[in-house]
This record gives structure tokens, sequence and C-alpha cells, in this order.
């Protein structure tokens, strides 16, 4: 599984190039419903902590996750307790509008409410851990870690909704199973990184280590002066380092098949634009990094998004290490620019260190991180493109 995750992490870097359709400046589009919400619930008196202001009656939702007490008598999240709260009620609300609008039939309000009870008693053990974990030093990493866990376990929350959905009514549920839960892990991320941007904006806790973004920004931009069949040469040796992994073995047979023709083409047909599609990558993760920079809320198509999750994930676990992690990996890609030493050696460390790094990750984050990148290759990879 580890190797699994891996193999993707490391494949997102390069098959997003396949999606030529990329526009940094679309937006999200997970249906009207969906936004509404959003809007409706994002604009509400209750997020902006003015009490007397809430709308009546309040939504059941807002009201367990207020009366779940979360951050009493916690020094963590005492003082950011209505952010926290927000965050919950808002992923709640997501998932349950997503359930309704793809289901023939609306979710059963006393079912999903029993299931958020138990999350929140999940989220209370997060909330609690990080408590005991926290410093003033490394405020940053568990308010982030916090968040990146929470949305972990609401994506959790709805596999199971989706599997027992599935269970009583497999006909129906099984021609959407795949889509439904894309928009579900969709639905999630959206909701995590507008927290991420609240955080820092409001209340000063930004992300200060980006490793990951970085190096692969510099990667791409490097690959804008480098020639195009060094560019196909990279490529052929990631493509044939994937056969050296389990990686092909979880995917299914139609997407390992169409995954297989696109890094064929990108690395031996000269008549496909493998420069041009990386620059296209570089355009996405040079926005993230400006993102953070200025810490401005970006939009974007579906993969767009799902490559920014991905690399905050990874930046987020590589964060606890000092900075320059691909140091060695960048000594030999710069000789290897300049002469005809190989690199599929390299490459094939590279892999084996970022799958011992993820080794390192907390089994949710790495769930999560797994989740995402199975919808991104969902949504890039397989013939019909099917539109969210």
């Amino acid at each position: 599984m580890r190797t699994l995750c891996c193999s993707l992490v490391i494949l997102v870097i390069i098959n997003n190039a396949n999606s030529v359709k990329v526009n940094i400046e679309g937006t999200v589009s997970l249906g009207k419903d969906v936004m509404d919400i959003l809007t409706q619930f994002l604009s509400s008196s209750y997020l902006s902590g003015r009490r007397s202001l809430v709308p009546v009656p309040e939504d059941p939702i807002v009201v367990i996750v207020r009366t779940a007490v979360l951050c009493r008598n916690l020094a963590f999240c005492q003082h950011l307790r209505n952010f926290v709260e927000e965050y919950l009620a808002v992923l709640a609300m997501s998932l349950k509008t997503v359930l309704n609008q793809m289901l023939s039939e609306n979710v059963n309000d006393i079912t999903f409410e029993q299931q958020l009870k138990h999350y929140l008693e999940i989220t209370s053990n997060i909330l609690e851990h990080a408590n005991t974990k926290v410093t003033e030093d490394n405020k940053v990493y568990y308010w982030i870690d916090t968040i990146k866990k929470i949305c972990a376990r609401f994506q959790e929350m709805a596999s199971i909704f989706v599997m027992e959905k599935l269970q009583a009514n497999p006909k129906q549920v099984n021609k959407i199973k795949d889509e439904l839960n894309r928009k579900l892990i969709i639905a999630t991320v959206l909701v995590e990184m507008k927290y991420q941007t609240k955080l820092c904006k409001e209340y000063s806790i930004c992300i200060k280590s980006y490793e990951v973004t970085k190096s692969l920004n510099t990667l791409l931009e490097i690959f804008k002066t480098t020639q195009d069949d060094k560019v196909r040469l990279f490529i052929k040796y990631f493509y044939e380092t994937l056969f050296d992994t389990a990686f092909y073995t979880h995917l299914n047979e139609n997407t390992a098949h169409e995954l297989q023709i696109i890094l064929n083409d990108m690395a031996y047909s000269s008549e496909v634009p493998t420069k041009e599609l990386l620059l296209t990558v570089q355009k996405i993760v040079e926005a993230r990094l400006k993102a953070i920079e200025t810490n401005n809320d970006l939009k974007m198509t579906h993969d767009a998004l799902l490559v920014h999750v991905i690399l905050s994930d990874m930046d987020h676990i590589y964060s606890v290490h000092k900075s320059d992690q691909f140091k060695q990996f960048f000594q030999h890609f710069y000789n290897w620019l300049v002469s005809d030493v190989t690199m599929g050696k390299v490459i094939r460390q590279v892999v084996k260190d970022v799958s011992a790094e993820l080794k390192t990750a907390p089994d949710d984050i790495l769930v999560k991180i797994i989740n995402e990148v199975k919808a991104f290759l969902e949504i890039t990879v397989e013939a019909e493109n099917r539109s969210l």
C-alpha cells in the first residue's frame, strides 16, 4: 500500500501534464446545490462569530457541532473554538449536500446525525492529541495536521455512507459510485483548502515549509530551457521505474491501460508536446506558490485542485525535516542535463525515498493522499474523461 501511495504521489506530477484542459483561471464546479450551500453557510452570521445573530431555526448540524463543545478545556483550540466548529459544520453540510444531490433518496437525517456524532468523538481525540503536543514552536504544524486529519476522517465518514447505500441499493448506487466518491473527495478538499487560507488570514497561523512544492516548481522551471529530447528521456526513466513497482496492479484495467499509453506517448512520440504539457503543470505549481506567499484563495479546475491539496499533504509530511530534502536529486539532475549519465537509478532512489518518508506519515493522512490521487487519476487518465 505504501509503494502504491509513493508511486501515485510521484505520478501525479507527470500525469497532470496530460490534462491540457487545465485552466488556472477556471472555477471549481461541484454542482449548484453544493456551491449554494457553501455560499449560504460561509456567509451566515454564525461563521462571523456573532452569536446573537445566529439564524433561527439553526441547522441541526450546527447544533450538533456546537453542543459537542470540542474545545472545552483545550488550550490548543479554545480561542479558535468558532473556527473549529465552523470547519466541522461546513464539512458535514458539504458531504450531506453532495449525497443528497447524487442519490435518488435523500440521506436519512437521523442516520447522518448519528454518524456525525461518532466522527465528532474522533475529532475530539484529534484535538486532545494536538493539545498534548503543541508548543509555540510547533503550533503551525499541529494546526495544519489537525485540519488534515479531520478532513481525512470526514472522507472516511463519506465513504461509509457510500458503502452502506451500495449495499442497500446496489443497482442504482453502483452506476454512480465512482462519480459520487470523487465529488465527496473534492468537496472535502475544497473546504480544507479554504480553511487553511482562513486560518492564516484571520489567525496568522500560516504554513512556513513547502519543500515539495518548491522542489517540484524548480524541476519544472528547468524544463522550460531543457531540450525536448532530454525532457522525453526523463519521462522515459520514470515510465520504466513504474514497472519496478506494484503500481499498475492497484489500478483498474482501463485506467492502467490509458496511463501506459499516455506515458509511452510522452516518452517516445515526437508528435506529443511533452515539454508544453509539463509547462502546464508548472503553471499550477507556480500558482500554488503564489497562493501560499499571498494567502489568496485559488480558483481552479478539479484536477488542479487535487494537485494543490496533494502537494499540500506532501509539504506537511516533509515539514518536520530540515529544508533542501531534494538536494542530492538535483545534484544528479543538473549533472545529467549536461552529460550522458543516466537518471534511471536516481529516479528509482527518489521513489524509494518518498516511500520511506510516507512510512512516517499517520495512516489517516496516508489514506487521504491515496483517495485524492485516485480521484485525480480517474479525472485525468480514464478514456472518457468524465466531467464532474
